[in-house]
């Protein structure tokens, strides 16, 4: 998943043609190797944005009409509109500035939102024909409501994904899972598109069960995955040689000691392979 922070004119190397050049080398390096990409546009304090809006604003729509073009010929690549999106509290006003944009309030204090259709037109209207992931709201942990997208380049064969980030291990499980992104899922494409269940990370005694009954839900409802991370040791690998983590002699407290990499390794590896897409 390669994360560009907003490419615009001047200021940080996250805002310049070099950068640009080397996110997309690097996404042709990966597709060479036969993966499937996601860019995700990230707006937060580790892509260089300290006081970011919490919706997509025109920052957003300025990079995307800078982006999409670059790999508008390749629907090996996904374009992931803007990473945990935020809106308090969930309820119609927020999806209705998250769908249509409007004024809103962050951290750093106001903004105005230019809404996720605006920002699918504008990638439609690159000539881009990628798929496109829609991010709920919450920090992308619930697409609960969520108002439906339009795809303007076939609207009766949307190339449109929604996704959530950290399906809940507590409570009460399939009903909270229904309710945040399995109910769309009967309707509409849906991705966990990050996901880790460890030791150190709102544990509880139940976290290896439980994370196995996400993944049997997930699989019966037909819901994309995606682990955090293969790059980073102690959370789905224990070390650069790729063994996975597991959740052998597990208890909570320890800081990323157990993991779910054995279980995603065994849930891929009873996944039947997509085709691969060419540029």
């Amino acid at each position: 998943m390669a994360s560009p922070g907003r490419p615009r004119g001047g200021g940080g190397p996250g805002r310049t043609p070099d950068y640009l050049e080397e996110v997309q080398k690097a996404v042709h390096l990966a597709r060479g190797l036969g993966f499937t990409v996601i860019v995700s546009l990230q707006s937060e304090r580790h892509a260089g944005k300290n006081h970011r809006c919490p919706l997509p604003d025109a920052g957003a729509e300025r990079a995307w009409s800078r982006l999409a073009p670059r790999f508008a010929d390749d629907h090996g690549v996904m374009l992931q509109l803007y990473n945990e999106p935020i809106a308090k509290p969930v309820d119609s006003a927020a999806w209705r500035t998250w769908l249509s944009g409007g004024p809103t309030t962050g951290k750093h204090g106001r903004c105005t939102a230019v809404g996720m259709q605006r920002l699918v037109d504008n990638i439609r209207s690159q000539h881009a024909g990628n798929v496109i992931i829609v991010s709920g709201l919450n920090v992308k942990t619930t697409l609960a409501n969520a108002p439906n997208v339009n795809d303007p380049t076939d609207p009766h064969d949307p190339q449109l994904v929604y996704a959530v980030h950290y399906p809940l291990l507590t409570g009460s499980l399939t009903a909270e899972w229904d309710r945040d992104f399995g109910d769309l899922s009967a309707s509409k494409p849906v991705m966990v598109t990050e996901w880790n269940a460890s030791s150190g990370w709102q544990c509880n005694p139940d976290v290896p069960k439980n994370a196995q009954l996400l993944l049997d839900y997930l699989s019966a409802h037909h819901i994309g995955l995606i682990g955090f991370a293969f790059d980073h040791p102690h959370t789905i690998v224990k070390n650069w040689k790729y063994v996975p983590t597991t959740y052998d002699d597990f208890h909570c407290g320890r800081h990323y000691d157990g993991g779910p990499g054995e279980l995603l390794f065994r849930y891929y590896a009873h996944t039947p392979a997509a085709p691969r897409s060419e540029g």
